[in-house]
């Protein structure tokens, strides 16, 4: 799997936790929640091994993103439950 698919999606209260287990940071982009509501952090880039964390107000569902790649192209989109 590429590094972009790797991406885990954890709540926290009411935040988003966005963790990024591998070497390479990773730009999201199109970051939206439950096919609705498209979410904006203060940052997209998650650097290696870390994470970044994003308000919500839903307490389970759906949350899809894509990522910049290599070339500034995007990535086919991903989708993960929490």
């Amino acid at each position: 799997m590429e590094a972009y698919g790797g991406v885990n999606v954890k709540l926290n209260g009411n935040t988003l936790m966005l963790s990024n287990p591998s070497p390479y940071y990773l730009t999201l982009t199109n970051i939206i929640l439950n096919d609705t509501t498209t979410l904006t952090p203060a940052d997209p880039m998650i650097p290696p091994f870390g994470s970044i964390a994003v308000e919500s107000t839903v307490k389970s569902g759906t949350v899809s993103y894509q990522t910049i790649n290599d070339f500034g192209g995007k990535t086919n989109k991903v989708s993960k439950a929490f």
